[in-house]
């Protein structure tokens, strides 16, 4: 929720990663064109890892991110609902506006139908508290808005992984399989919420869709060849 237009943006995810989260506040910017100077948050350990006193320890891959983007995370005092009242507002007409009644065949047929809503409805209605359309005081919000960055934040998950002797590395509770070239060796793992990638140097390993669940295994497909899908084992 942008602070003085209350332009919405929404999205649904099948996860609470960091890498999903730090991808959806780049939507987000890309959606307003820009970037706010202070981003108010609840204490989701995404961004807080505790809260010590009157200090506030934050997640460091967060404040990498918050740096690359020029904003401040700025964190909610515990059980404080009411210092974010314009997003627990606008939850509320999220849930009674958009959600109530409704059911979804898949996250895509979700995530375009909310888009929908956010353009033809929750943007373009009078807000009870501005008597202004969101859309139309974004455009004078705008003008206080950071520009993007030239070069996005490397949202994904890095890990260095030692492949084992049958041929396979252990990500997140399932397992990926590589080249026999590569039995023994240490991969660079890099992993977004719908993919997960492996290398040794320039050496590029295949690619596999991420499994959303756990105690799955992935078999590396031929060169060329298409990536195997999600649930085939």
């Amino acid at each position: 929720v942008l602070c003085h237009s209350r332009v919405l943006y929404a999205e649904f995810t099948l996860g609470e990663q960091l890498e999903v989260f730090l991808a959806c506040h780049e939507r987000a910017f890309a959606d307003t064109g820009g970037v706010v100077r202070r981003v108010l948050y609840d204490n989701l350990r995404s961004v807080v890892l505790a809260h010590v006193g009157s200090d506030v320890r934050l997640n460091p891959r967060f404040l990498d991110f918050s740096a690359h983007y020029g904003f401040k995370p700025v964190a909610c005092a515990p059980y404080r609902p009411n210092e974010k009242g314009r997003v627990e507002n606008a939850a509320k007409y999220f849930k009674q506006s958009f959600l109530a009644g409704r059911s979804f065949a898949s996250l895509e047929e979700a995530n375009r139908a909310v888009r929908i809503w956010l353009d033809e409805v929750a943007n373009v209605r009078e807000h009870r508290t501005t008597h202004r359309r969101p859309i139309d005081m974004l455009v004078e919000e705008a003008a206080l808005l950071s520009p993007l960055p030239q070069a996005p934040y490397d949202t994904r998950i890095v890990r260095t992984v030692r492949a084992s002797p049958l041929g396979r590395v252990a990500f997140a509770g399932n397992l990926y399989s590589i080249p026999p070239a590569h039995v023994g060796r240490t991969l660079t793992l890099k992993a977004t919420a719908t993919e997960v990638s492996l290398s040794l140097a320039a050496d590029q390993a295949p690619r596999h869709p991420r499994h959303a669940g756990r105690a799955h295994a992935t078999a590396a497909p031929a060169p060329g060849a298409p990536l195997p899908h999600p649930n085939r084992r």
